[in-house]
């Protein structure tokens, strides 16, 4: 399998976000001009700051998005299996586009996995389970994965679950502004429930 990195959607997704804050800030503040409605502190006012503020933040968030893929591309995450078994190992690798002299040589992994009640997980959400651990970048520019996936996860028995969404997410350790960060959705068999009597019995 080849799984392309969430990275392309997260850079759109962070312009679109910033364009449209600070549109609707240029709308209010030209609103204001028009009207000369400026003389007391008002709700609107207020509105007008926050926007800004929120505006601002997305920028930063957009440009540190977009520098991180001029500097990185591109990347993927490879294994020869096409979907990984509950019970087995997580195995594969990570490759990037591009790989920048000033990359560090340590990143961590982390993998978790969330029980979504519905699409979305807007009406409720469990993490129903999680690993991480440190790795070193190979000669060859590759990050390996390596996970052993338990046999079966708690899930609260109330909730009627839709789905679980696993992600794979590796960042560079210690690489300050520009240090590589990525996430991966992937294809992993829905897990048993725990039973709740086995430790009984």
């Amino acid at each position: 399998m080849k799984i392309a990195s969430l990275e392309r959607e997260t850079l759109r997704w962070a312009w679109l976000l910033a364009i449209l804050f600070i549109a609707i800030y240029g709308t209010i503040l030209f609103l204001l001009l028009w009207i000369g409605d400026f003389a007391n502190p008002k709700p609107i006012h207020i509105a007008l700051l926050i926007f800004l503020a929120m505006g601002l933040a997305l920028l930063v968030w957009a440009f540190h998005e977009t520098v991180l893929w001029k500097a990185f591309g591109e990347t993927f995450f490879h294994s020869d299996a096409e979907i990984f078994p509950w019970g087995g190992r997580l195995h594969g690798s990570i490759s990037l586009s591009r790989t920048p002299a000033s990359m560090g040589p340590h990143f961590r992994l982390s993998l978790c996995g969330t029980a979504e009640s519905t699409p979305g997980g807007n009406q409720g959400s469990q993490t129903v389970w999680q690993d991480s651990h440190s790795v070193d970048i190979a000669p060859d520019g590759i990050i390996p994965v390596l996970f052993t996936l338990p046999a079966e996860v708690n899930r609260n028995p109330a909730i009627a679950y839709y789905r679980t969404i696993w992600k794979l997410r590796v960042k560079e350790v210690g690489g300050g502004f520009r240090s590589f960060a990525a996430e991966y959705i992937l294809p992993i068999e829905e897990a048993p429930e725990k039973d709740p009597f086995k430790d009984e019995s």
